[in-house]
């Protein structure tokens, strides 16, 4: 019995001691994405200004029954703090700087009100190919997936497919997901747009050309949009 004891003494040491190293390695693990998030944090500012960041993404939509013509409109995207997701808001905004989403589209209406911009139109090493020019490597735009209770998707939220560099947009909420930014105006264009790709002939909605709008204050941001 009391070698028993004994190594019964000896495994709770030995589990006491694994758990020991796991925190410690946990805790590790969190200072670095710390400072990698802080560093992500910096660049932003430096290359993008202090926020509130803004998109513009200007759309082609496809013709309609009354009217054969396509027609260019637009809507304004607004990116959620960098202080909450540094990582994720710089790889956005430097994908979108560096041209990536030109002539993309969206391609996907999904039975739960999603629009997602797709990027099965374009090879894959062409796709490899610029991210690599960004230094973003495996196919993906983001090293990490970054995620908030406090920032839920809604209604008209945004946010990257998995780790990007595809964009799912939710024209309902979402609460188990977080999302990068909202839809600030021309919230009726995701509706047209919805409504050309679930309808019969699922036409695509080509993205002309996404762009930065800079800002510096929220203010100055209603007055650009």
């Amino acid at each position: 019995r009391g070698e028993l004891e004994r190594n019964l003494v000896e495994l709770k040491q030995s589990v006491a001691d694994l758990t020991e190293r796991i925190e410690k390695f946990q805790k590790t693990e969190e200072n670095m994405l710390e400072h990698v998030q802080n560093r992500y944090s910096v660049m932003c500012r430096q290359f993008f200004g202090k926020g509130p960041y803004y998109v513009k993404f200007s759309v082609l939509l496809p013709g309609t029954d009354e009217s054969k013509d396509t027609q260019e409109s637009f809507f304004v995207v607004e990116v959620s703090s960098r202080k909450m997701f540094p990582h994720s808001v710089f790889t956005f905004l430097t994908l979108v700087e560096s041209g990536f989403y030109d002539g993309m589209h969206f391609r996907y209406a999904q039975t739960s009100q999603l629009l997602e911009v797709g990027t099965n139109e374009m090879d894959a090493s062409v796709i490899d190919q610029k991210l690599k020019s960004l230094g973003l490597l495996d196919g993906s735009a983001l090293s990490f997936y970054e995620s908030s209770a406090d920032f839920p998707c809604g209604a008209n939220y945004f946010g990257f497919v998995v780790r990007g560099p595809g964009l799912r947009f939710h024209l309902s909420p979402e609460a188990r997901q977080s999302c990068l930014g909202e839809v600030v105006r021309g919230t009726e264009i995701l509706r047209l747009m919805f409504k050309s790709l679930a309808g019969k002939k699922r036409l695509p909605v080509q993205i002309v050309s996404a762009s930065v709008l800079l800002v510096e204050n929220e203010a100055a941001g209603n007055d650009e949009l």
